[in-house]
């Protein structure tokens, strides 16, 4: 079985061969946890927004504990979170994530909180993995915050004629899950190379669906802008439109 981290996302709080804040005594070699169960899992709270399918972008929130059977929950130390910090996002069927996970989170709404308990056949197995020593069971609780749509392009911007002083204004829209970020991209030479545009004069929205062009010169005639919307299931891009300063 393939040994993957619980992320590799970036936004992952907490990389696993890093102690958690406010665990105590945590070090490198902690005790092996008490006990050991089959695979479980239960809806904690049950969602009503989009499910996520065996191939679906996902973004979460999500705790992990060492089994101990001694313990309330069965949760023992508490080892990564992403409480109070970057959600994580992740695609499922990608190997990303362990074997338990991809089992566990498929099926889940929206909103919902599932509980996993975790056998190390479908975590971690005899390898030790950072803190996580060899041949563990581990407790998640994991919160589905969004099933991440890639963006669709709804409204292309449009090319703009003005005079000079005026202000031209480019809109474009995106559907997407969550809402798309935005990004608006300009070229000086036809297309052939885009730079990323700053909310600098004359540039204002660089990072909304409106980007306003102050004041124009005929230093920007010509000059062509197009917006990229993202997701964490992808990106999409505008048409250019052109700027004609008369």
């Amino acid at each position: 079985m393939k040994q993957a981290r619980l992320f590799q996302a970036a936004a992952a709080l907490v990389a696993l061969g890093v102690c958690v804040v406010n665990v105590t005594g945590c070090n490198s070699s902690p005790t092996a946890p008490s006990g050991s169960a089959v695979y479980s899992q239960s809806d904690l709270r049950v969602g009503t927004g989009a499910a996520a399918g065996s191939t679906s972008v996902i973004t979460v929130n999500y705790s992990a504990w060492f089994y101990d059977a001694a313990q309330p929950n069965q949760k023992g130390v508490l080892f990564d979170s992403t409480s109070g910090g970057a959600t994580a996002t992740f695609t499922l069927g990608s190997s990303s994530v362990i074997a338990g996970w991809e089992q566990g989170v498929v099926g889940m709404k929206e909103g919902g909180l599932r509980r996993l308990v975790v056998p190390p056949s479908l975590a971690y197995g005899t390898t030790r993995y950072g803190p996580i020593p060899p041949n563990t069971t581990l407790v998640f609780e994991i919160e589905l915050v969004v099933v991440n749509v890639a963006p669709t392009i709804t409204t292309q911007p449009t090319d703009q004629t003005v005079a000079a002083g005026q202000t031209a204004t480019f809109f474009a829209a995106a559907a997407g899950a969550p809402t798309p970020t935005v990004q608006w991209q300009g070229s000086t030479n036809g297309g052939t190379t885009w730079t990323t545009v700053t909310n600098t004069a004359p540039y204002d929205g660089a990072t909304t669906t409106t980007l306003r062009v102050i004041s124009v010169t005929t230093a920007v005639n010509g000059f062509q802008y197009r917006a990229v919307f993202t997701t964490g299931a992808g990106s999409a891009t505008t048409n250019p439109a052109t700027l004609t300063v008369k």
